[in-house]
């Protein structure tokens, strides 16, 4: 089957997506750092400035990944759920919150299932918004 036959469909691509991202897990950060050149620390630095975030916020990260943007929201004070359609980056952000971070609630889900209200209500960051559609 082509690539183009197995992301013919939503169900597909979201199988597709959730594939690729289950293979590289454990190598995404190492991965984002290479690709970016470094660059992706000043992106999300940037990201967390421009969001200011006050103590008594709520955050929904989209595709949080392993959750590098849900934890510096958190550490701003921001109460964060992060979201992924990959199970593995859910428990490599999980495993993250024993690290001396500031807790974050990690949710394996497709924000495509959300309904639009709970977007409207709560600040929402996505730096791979395509990769969860």
């Amino acid at each position: 089957m082509s690539l183009r036959e197995r992301i013919a469909t939503p169900d597909g691509k979201r199988r597709f997506v959730r594939a690729i991202f289950s293979t590289i897990a454990d190598r995404y950060d190492f991965i984002t750092v290479v690709l970016s050149y470094g660059q992706d620390r000043r992106w999300k630095r940037r990201l967390i400035d421009l969001a200011a975030p006050r103590a008594d916020a709520r955050a929904l990260d989209l595709a949080t990944g392993t959750g590098d943007i849900a934890f510096a929201l958190a550490a701003r004070g921001a109460g964060v759920i992060g979201l992924d359609i990959t199970f593995r980056m859910i428990e490599l952000a999980r495993n993250k919150c024993g690290a001396g971070r500031t807790p974050i609630t990690a949710v394996l889900a497709a924000f495509i299932w959300l309904p639009c209200a709970i977007l409207t209500l709560i600040r929402t960051s996505c730096r791979a918004l395509p990769r969860g559609l």
